[in-house]
């Protein structure tokens, strides 16, 4: 269902599992040679590897929740047919309007009933708004991802170990990005960690992609009484 993000994912992994490989490869002609000026431009990639395995998690879950919503429209349904929990999706330019300051309370009452009457409408979906997500991904610490897929009434399950790993991988790309640490201190030791890392990212974000195609598969998007009756 989700090729597109399966695609990104194996293409972005495969780039920086590229990456990685190098640095092993110098990582054993350093520990034969005991060369220092080998070893301070390794230890310099590997300062660089969060920023590898950050790129990994940020495209693949953009393309992923643009591929998924890009699904949903296609499928051409009813305001009334669709799931509560993409309510906020349907409607966040009249939801972000609420939050404007008016000097007429009648115009935000007005507002608020537009969107009640959209709820039972039968015309189709004009749209399903990325914004939320796209605002939030592009620092996706793990209790965010999981905010994100709750919000579409989903339990994404992520070890406890992962979230860590995962949380650590978002601050120190972060840190390297905003000048806050430089390039040249080392993220791990060692390439096997690295490569440990790595495995992690492609896991996890296996499990998002996977997660999200069992929401297209069980039509989660729609109201449960209309998901027997509709042939998608």
């Amino acid at each position: 269902m989700l090729e597109q993000s399966k695609l990104t994912l194996r293409e972005y992994s495969n780039e920086a599992m590229f990456f990685i490989n190098k640095i092993k490869e110098m990582e054993d002609d350093s520990l034969r040679d005991g060369v220092q000026h080998v070893r301070d431009y390794l230890n310099s990639l590997k300062g660089l590897v969060p920023v590898y395995l950050y790129g990994i998690i940020e495209k693949t879950l953009t393309v992923c929740f643009s591929e998924l919503f890009a699904i949903i429209k296609s499928y051409n349904l009813a305001y009334n047919k669709i799931s509560c929990e993409l309510y906020p999706f349907l409607f966040t330019d009249k939801l972000t309007a609420f939050k404007m300051i008016s000097t007429s309370k009648s115009k935000n009452l007005e507002k608020v009933s537009q969107v009640f009457q959209k709820i039972n409408d039968d015309d189709e979906i004009s749209d399903l708004s990325l914004h939320y997500i796209n605002e939030n991904i592009t620092n996706c610490r793990s209790h965010v991802l999981i905010d994100i897929y709750n919000l579409l009434g989903i339990d994404l399950q992520i070890d406890m170990r992962d979230r860590v790993t995962l949380d650590e991988i978002v601050e120190r790309r972060n840190a390297v990005a905003h000048g806050r640490e430089k390039p040249t201190v080392v993220y791990v030791k060692s390439a096997t960690d690295i490569i440990e890392r790595h495995s992690l990212v492609v896991r996890v974000l296996d499990t998002c992609i996977d997660t999200l195609e069992c929401y297209l598969r069980n039509k989660m998007y729609m109201k449960e009484s209309y998901r027997i009756e509709t042939p998608q």
